[in-house]
């Protein structure tokens, strides 16, 4: 039995459909209208934990004091090593651009230049330091390396999937967002909003210690599960003569990996860390293997799989000061 029904013409459907997309297209075209007058403020994405480390990253590329010692590398090179407590241990300044995992090799590279053409002494060494997930990862995030690629040239990026058809996209939401919304504090979620609470203390904490942060999490027994076996990802081979030649041949670049939890790998795995970090360094010429870091650590000192935590962040930074020390006196 039918209770009702709807008879639909074309002109009182255009009238249901067409104005509110007319209205949508409109607001879309002032959006980016506004965007590209000169007085309308540039992107600035700090709108999660990840986009805020790659922006304060690239920041601090063009903007930051002149560095003694250079840190890059994937995230647990920005969560291992305090390099405000680095400058301490060698009374030099150090800078640490270390940023994700979900970015390459290529990204890194872009940092190093940027560093380089915008400060006109060269730093005294440069270390990069990667998780071993790192070195076998084969492909990076599009979202994240897109983000990051944009924010270098000041252009707005949507950081969804499908961007063509997607309505934040072409409606240009993603624009006011990075643009005006990413300028206010903003709370972070989960473990990190109750370490830092706003994206604002996340950018004031890497700028006291100089580009490094801590991770606040808890390691949960599920980190600990997958596989321990790691090799040298064909992509990396692709992308390491374009990395090492924005190293100054005169500058030391020194290479390290940092440390896995014993509970994982459950076996003696520094015979293993040696032999891949050799093969690592080979790729890049004339760098130096940082051959006597803690290839593993208590699973007690760990945030997450890749991560240590502050406490132990703190003594992996003492070791590696006494490591690139003792290389420098040979």
């Amino acid at each position: 039995m039918e209770s009702h029904q709807y008879l639909f013409t074309r002109s009182s459907l255009g009238e249901v459909l067409g104005i509110p997309l007319v209205g949508c297209i409109m607001l879309a075209i002032l959006v980016r209208t506004v965007a590209l007058l000169p007085f309308a403020p540039s992107p600035r994405p700090t709108l999660d934990v990840d986009r805020t480390v790659i922006v304060n990253q690239v920041d601090s590329s063009f903007d930051s004091a002149a560095a003694d010692i250079l840190l890059i590398g994937d995230s647990s090179c920005l969560m291992d090593v305090d390099a405000a407590y680095l400058s301490e241990l060698s009374d030099t300044q150090v800078l640490n651009l270390g940023t994700l995992s979900f970015l390459s090799l290529e990204s890194f590279s872009k940092l190093i230049a940027n560093y380089l053409e915008s400060h006109p002494t060269k730093p005294n060494k440069i270390v990069m330091l990667t998780h071993p997930d790192f070195v076998r990862k084969s492909s990076t995030s599009a979202a994240h390396t897109a983000a990051f690629d944009h924010y270098i040239e000041k252009a707005d990026h949507p950081y969804v999937s499908n961007a063509a058809w997607n309505p934040r996209a072409w409606l240009g939401i993603h624009i006011v967002e990075g643009r005006v919304l990413g300028r206010l504090p903003l709370p972070l979620t989960g473990p990190f909003r109750d370490y830092y609470g706003f994206n604002r203390e996340l950018i004031h904490h890497m700028d006291l210690h100089a580009g490094s942060a801590v991770d606040p999490r808890v390691l949960e027994m599920e980190d600990l599960k997958g596989s321990s076996d790691y090799r040298i990802a064909k992509t990396h081979f692709r992308n390491a003569e374009a990395f090492a030649s924005v190293i100054p041949p005169e500058v030391p670049f020194y290479i390290g990996l940092t440390p896995l939890p014993q509970e994982f790998v459950k076996r003696d795995f520094r015979s293993e860390y040696q032999a891949l970090l050799k093969e690592w360094a080979a790729v890049f010429p004339d760098s130096i293997p940082l051959l006597e870091l803690p290839p593993t650590l208590d699973k007690q000192q760990f945030a997450t799989k890749t991560h240590l935590n502050e406490q132990a962040a703190t003594e992996y930074t003492r070791r590696l000061h006494e490591h690139l020390t003792s290389l420098a006196t040979q």
